[in-house]
């Protein structure tokens, strides 16, 4: 029953389901990309018409007067608080190996619209330091930590836009922090009716006097991740961290370890932006390192927010499980040139095609590469030697579908901090410590690392000549999964 005439009627009835479905069973053909086209059905006055029809656009063979259809409707689309929407115009621009997001990131390119920017504030509880008198400014006695600075990125996000934070957390006391103690951190994210609770327990490389350290991971039980937030509602948030809530270490002042920052949450600039950097997120998960490198160099010629776009949707639909990437010899020279203010995203890119600049590997940095052994419970290498003194970045690759450490502790006391970790498996915080043990035997330590994770651990060799055991904590592995780093 379901002839041309029957559809045509469907899709022009008064009913914005009946339309709605006879779009969805329409045939993936030019034939239907005419008939939407003639009826003008991407202009409905129904969004879930709309929805349908760009649909069929992405799965049908489009003409030159289908593609302006399209990029009239998108050019005019007022919807960027849709749900839906900007996800649909995103699969018709990666339709057909990502032709019209091309065409599309070219008239972007010649059109370098600037964006609208928000500024986001700071406001201090507690411990405003440049409202701060001179006698308040001076280190206070003993151990004393402050959130000095809480910085996200991107800066000014857009709603469904994830944002990294990162804590600047400052010793100003008298006297350090020792290493192996854990700086834990509460953090709340709240507003337009959203709160978020995330905790870090995860630094504990010791804190100078008048040293400011960074911190970016937190625990989700025994998982480790990127401190995080996103909300699907426009509006402005507050972000509050506040440090050792649970007065685990003793501090001089105790007044001063809170810090709020307001985030305000925009809607897009426009559709046109927002679903290309969509678009380019979801055609980087499978397209080849060098075809995204081509995007990056026409992304050049679009503003600062453009450029930043581009970068952030292509480091964020990235697929890093992949293995053995390269680019070409002439897109390594494009990616070291592009990359001369070390931008965060771009650098992971460059590792992960395997395009950082051999003069990036730093001489009196010995970096080690540690894998796990898929289901055998070992260490892919079991022994290592360092120069005593000298800076040491492990990377710890864990393919295995269990969670590993890696625990390097002082000489011939591995069985002893092994057996602690057992007992810890009765400990209810365990998990939450990684099972590793307070012990003043350990001396360095990854936290637990999921199936499929990578863990970069930097710390300083031992001064002292001697072999280092290392071993995986987690309870009942440490007898197997063990190794030496020998210092000299």
């Amino acid at each position: 029953a379901l002839d041309d005439a029957t559809i045509e009627i469907a899709l022009k009835h008064s009913s914005a389901d009946v339309r709605k479905n006879a779009l969805q069973i329409l045939d993936n053909t030019a034939k239907s990309v005419e008939q939407i086209v003639k009826l003008d059905l991407l202009n409905d006055k129904d969004p879930l018409v709309v929805l349908n029809a760009l649909l069929v656009f992405s799965k049908s063979p489009l003409n030159a007067v289908a593609e302006k259809v399209f990029f009239d409707r998108m050019n005019n689309s007022t919807e960027v608080d849709d749900r839906w929407l900007p996800d649909a115009f995103a699969c018709v621009l990666t339709a057909n190996n990502g032709k019209l997001m091309k065409k599309h990131l070219a008239a972007q390119v010649k059109s370098a619209a600037s964006q609208p920017k928000l500024v986001n504030k700071d406001i201090h509880a507690g411990h405003d330091m440049s409202k701060m008198s001179k006698a308040e400014t001076k280190p206070s006695e003993g151990i004393d930590l402050i959130v000095s600075e809480i910085k996200i990125d991107p800066a000014t996000p857009a709603v469904r836009e994830r944002i990294t934070v990162t804590v600047d957390v400052k010793n100003i006391g008298n006297k350090d922090l020792a290493a192996n103690v854990f700086v834990p951190l509460a953090i709340r994210f709240e507003g337009m009716g959203l709160r978020v609770d995330q905790v870090s327990r995860n630094f504990n490389e010791g804190i100078k006097a008048g040293q400011t350290v960074s911190i970016t991971k937190n625990l989700n039980g025994p998982w480790v991740g990127n401190i995080s937030f996103s909300t699907d509602i426009v509006g402005e948030y507050n972000l509050n961290v506040v440090i050792d809530k649970a007065n685990e270490f003793v501090e001089g002042n105790k007044n001063n370890n809170s810090l709020n920052k307001k985030i305000a949450f925009a809607l897009p600039a426009n559709m046109n932006a927002y679903a290309l950097e969509r678009a380019i997120r979801s055609y980087s998960s499978v397209a080849p390192a060098d075809t995204l490198v081509s995007i990056l160099k026409k992304s050049q010629g679009l503003d600062a927010v453009g450029k930043n776009s581009v970068v952030k949707a292509i480091s964020e639909g990235w697929d890093y499980k992949k293995k053995a990437v390269k680019v070409s010899a002439a897109n390594k020279t494009f990616l070291i040139a592009l990359n001369k203010t070390e931008n965060e995203r771009l650098t992971r890119l460059m590792t992960a095609w395997n395009a950082m600049p051999e003069t990036k590997i730093r001489a009196n940095v010995a970096v080690i590469k540690i894998k796990t052994v898929k289901d055998l419970m070992k260490f892919d290498i079991t022994e290592f030697t360092v120069k005593a003194g000298q800076t040491v970045e492990i990377i710890f690759d864990n393919p295995d579908a269990m969670q590993h450490n890696i625990v390097i502790v002082k000489p011939g006391t591995n069985e002893k901090v092994g057996k602690a970790a057992d007992k810890m498996l009765d400990d209810p915080k365990g998990a939450d410590k990684n099972y590793v043990p307070s012990l003043a035997e350990v001396l360095f330590s990854t936290p637990l690392i999921n199936s499929g994770q990578t863990y970069k651990l930097t710390f300083k060799a031992p001064i002292t000549p001697g072999d280092y055991p290392f071993i995986c904590t987690f309870p009942g592995h440490w007898q197997l999964m063990t190794g030496v780093m020998r210092v000299r």
